[in-house]
């Protein structure tokens, strides 16, 4: 299974892990499992130890509706994408220009990509700037 989506023990956040080969629809897929946790704080999106991304330009167009979806009052604060391959950080940017079409000031979470999962925890356990 290229992406696996686990609740964190206790309960604030979400782990999306992704392996060998990505597609978008795996993405959308584990979007749409970790949309489920409304209470969630956090979502770490690791993808150190993928072979290759192919994600359309539509995929991420529909990742960012999904996000459109998520009620002002939900506690999400922050999304780390770990990865420091190319397209990892490609996929980043264009999320962050299609979420900020999409949902614009209404984004009440901050979107950071970092290439090491440890710095990408220390990040999430700091609390949020405002």
């Amino acid at each position: 299974m290229p992406v696996q989506t686990d609740l964190t023990s206790d309960r604030l956040g979400v782990i999306v892990t992704c392996s060998g080969l990505v597609t978008g629809e795996d993405l959308v897929e584990a979007n749409a499992q970790v949309g489920a946790c409304v209470n969630c704080q956090y979502q770490l999106w690791d993808f150190s130890a993928i072979s290759q991304v192919q994600v359309s330009a539509d995929a991420i167009h529909r990742l960012a509706l999904q996000d459109a979806d998520i009620p002002e009052w939900s506690s999400l604060e922050k999304i780390a994408v770990v990865g420091a391959d190319e397209s990892v950080e490609e996929l980043t940017r264009v999320y962050e220009l299609y979420s900020a079409a999409w949902i614009g000031r209404r984004r009440r979470y901050e979107v950071r990509q970092f290439s090491t999962r440890k710095a990408a925890e220390r990040w999430l356990a700091m609390p949020l700037d405002d």
